[in-house]
């Protein structure tokens, strides 16, 4: 009755007679599919980790920003107005891109046509400074600074992928990286929409880790 259920947590519990739920082996997986009745009624349910999560063509990081110049934008100009946005759609403060440059911004408000960017700077992060027609896109950036691996990962899972937060076993995490990794800091400047799982596999591989998700514990671990 409920074949619409994409992902919702399903417990498979194997065990013996006479036992109870608690002393069985217990494992999560989420669905993926539901098929079935068949004509002998027989329902089939397939489930995945909550990793595929990161495979859905929505989990990007950043997200697209749906904001565009609402008048044509020169190459001096340190505050300027957004059409087809409202502030929450950016960040109070950070970074955007416009075009081929980059720019970072003190504030964000609501205003008469869609919201206004203040405290602009110009031509960051080894951009140069151009002018911009109406209509040009106005990106959210995202940006690692001195960021441990325990802490981007976990961004971009539940931030970026969404994630629940109660899935990552991030005590166990810190503690793995405090042990092996203490010295490896991210410095990453990330400018347009990218998939998730491209953004961690570059983590894993940089930094010599891997994720995976316990079906027993319920969680995701990383070694």
């Amino acid at each position: 009755r409920n074949q619409y259920k994409y992902l919702a947590e399903v417990e498979v519990h194997e065990g013996y007679v006479g036992q109870t739920l608690a002393e069985m082996t217990s494992r999560t997986y989420f669905i993926d599919k539901v098929t079935g009745p068949s004509p002998d009624g027989r329902v089939v349910l397939t489930g995945k980790d909550i990793l595929a999560k990161l495979e859905e063509r929505k989990a990007q990081y950043p997200i697209a920003s749906p904001g565009v110049l609402y008048a044509d934008l020169n190459s001096t100009a340190t505050s300027f107005e957004v059409a087809n946005a409202v502030d929450t759609d950016y960040d109070s403060d950070g970074t955007i891109r416009i075009g081929g440059e980059i720019m970072t911004y003190t504030s964000v408000v609501n205003s008469a046509n869609g919201v206004t960017f203040s405290g602009v700077t110009r031509a960051t992060d080894n951009t140069t400074a151009e002018s911009h027609d109406v209509d040009a896109s106005v990106q959210q950036c995202k940006r690692f600074e001195d960021t441990r691996p325990d802490d981007a990962m976990n961004t971009l899972m539940v931030t970026g992928a969404g994630i629940p937060s109660t899935y990552p076993n991030f005590a166990a995490w810190t503690a793995e990286v405090d042990d092996y990794l203490s010295f490896y800091r991210l410095d990453r400047l990330i400018t347009e929409p990218r998939d998730v799982k491209a953004l961690i596999g570059e983590i894993a591989e940089q930094c010599g880790l891997y994720v995976w998700w316990d079906e027993r514990l319920a969680s995701i671990e990383m070694k």
